[in-house]
């Protein structure tokens, strides 16, 4: 069970990511016709401006499709929360089972 929560988190991670790189995409080509246009009538000033944004975006999306990759071995971002939930739900468990254990010797003593 654990492992299947591990599973659903790392591939909702991973949506995410892509979610997010997808979207830089979409602002860099918006940004690089802005660019062109920009060229085109002499501002080059706003198209230096636009240039380095989109350096900025480019590395972002870089960032994002590295750690969706790591994201496959529960590593990158996704380890802290990953890390948590396999201790919470190990803890989780642990507790569960000295309850168990303690009611059952309770019953025990009661006969």
């Amino acid at each position: 069970m654990m492992n299947h929560r591990l599973d659903e988190m790392r591939s909702d991670f991973s949506c995410i990511l892509d979610g997010e790189a997808q979207r830089l995409s979409d602002e860099e080509a918006s940004l690089r016709i802005k660019k062109v246009k920009c060229s085109d009538e002499g501002f080059v000033e706003i198209r230096d401006t636009l240039q380095v944004r989109i350096d900025q975006i480019n590395t972002s999306i870089s960032k994002l499709k590295m750690q969706t990759d790591l994201c496959n071995t529960f590593e990158g971002w996704v380890t802290k929360a990953s890390s948590k939930y396999k201790n919470g739900f190990i803890q989780g468990d642990k507790d569960f089972q000295e309850k168990q254990l303690f009611t059952n010797n309770s019953r025990l003593i009661n006969l």
